[in-house]
């Protein structure tokens, strides 16, 4: 159906001539803009931009386009959002890889914009609402929302979890960089996120006596990860002398508020404007409890796998006594996660 056709230095998809359809150019190793597609008609001369909404693709969406968004859906897609592709395409996508850049495009509507104070609640739960087993590793998300998980990160200054996923999960809290789908939109630059764990009662003194396996330590002593804020009433602190690690003391009266809480942070810590917040479970009943009286969440991203964890699920369910109801939705689906997208 498609005839690959070349021409000084560009590549030109075009369709039999019996079809009566427009060819699209696409130049070689040029950012996929917008003014890069054009309509070619039959006086050699006359351009004009493709309009989308007139461009029928319906029936040559099971045929492989040749460019290295591999379909014709989705790069149209990509077109409408108006997103700039930021590496070569000429690199073929594989399959998953375009589900990737799919939602990776959807998720840039939803991150921090400017240096003000910005909180994105996410996590992964299952059909039951639940988010993993208690210590024990609970495999959740897909590949294709593990990396929107970094993907997320790279955007955001700090990551928050509470200290008993700190000890269930001994977390890494970095960023991992996935060349094939980031570079259309972020370069490698070996950014380093905050790890920031809410201990309340600073029981991580205890903690390193009896364990020297501890990922945010390694992480930070072998350059891969930043140093850690373990944050804790100031009733309870406690001066530490660990290099890979800082204490700090919040109010009292503060630190159970959590919108206070994560401003007081920033405030003490002014390079830190914009909050990942990854759970645990007590955590995240938390910040919907709190965000249904303050509304102070900007972003919650929900990933939703098609499992089940049964009775013995952690269960995020929080203690609110009316509905509450996220505004500005959006749901794309990957190959088995589906992704719920929302910001005020």
């Amino acid at each position: 159906m498609f005839n690959k056709k070349k021409g000084g230095n560009k590549k030109i998809l075009a369709l039999d001539e019996t079809e009566d359809t427009k060819k699209i150019s696409v130049s070689k190793k040029r950012k996929l803009n917008l003014s890069d597609v054009e309509v070619k008609e039959s006086t050699p001369q006359v351009k004009k931009l493709v309009d989308l909404d007139d461009f029928d693709v319906a029936k040559y969406t099971n045929d492989p386009l040749i460019t290295s968004s591999n379909n014709i859906e989705f790069l149209k897609h990509i077109l409408r959002k108006q997103k700039t592709l930021k590496s070569s395409i000429d690199k073929p996508l594989t399959d998953v890889d375009k589900t990737i850049v799919n939602i990776l495009t959807s998720v840039k509507d939803y991150l921090p914009k400017d240096d003000k104070l910005h909180i994105t609640l996410t996590y992964a739960q299952s059909l039951d609402s639940r988010i993993g087993y208690r210590f024990k590793k609970t495999p959740i998300s897909h590949i294709e929302t593990k990396q929107m998980t970094h993907f997320l990160r790279y955007h955001h200054d700090g990551i928050v979890v509470g200290y008993n996923t700190f000890i269930e999960d001994n977390p890494n809290l970095n960023f991992k960089y996935y060349e094939n789908t980031m570079s259309y939109f972020i370069k490698n630059d070996n950014r380093k996120i905050v790890p920031i764990v809410l201990d309340p009662k600073l029981k991580i003194k205890e903690h390193i006596k009896n364990h020297k396996n501890i990922n945010l330590k390694t992480n930070y002593e072998s350059g891969i990860g930043a140093k850690s804020i373990f944050v804790c009433l100031e009733s309870q602190y406690k001066k530490t002398e660990e290099s890979w690690m800082d204490v700090l003391a919040v109010p009292d009266n503060l630190y159970y508020n959590i919108p206070e809480l994560l401003k007081y942070i920033s405030e003490k810590q002014p390079l830190i404007k914009s909050f990942m917040i990854e759970g645990g479970a007590s955590i995240i009943n938390k910040m919907i409890e709190h965000n249904n009286e303050n509304n102070f969440i900007d972003t919650t991203i929900i990933t939703i796998a098609p499992i089940y964890l049964g009775n013995e699920g952690v269960l995020v369910t929080p203690a609110i006594k009316t509905k509450n109801t996220l505004g500005n939705v959006e749901w794309v689906k990957g190959t088995n996660d589906t992704v719920l997208l929302s910001k005020k």
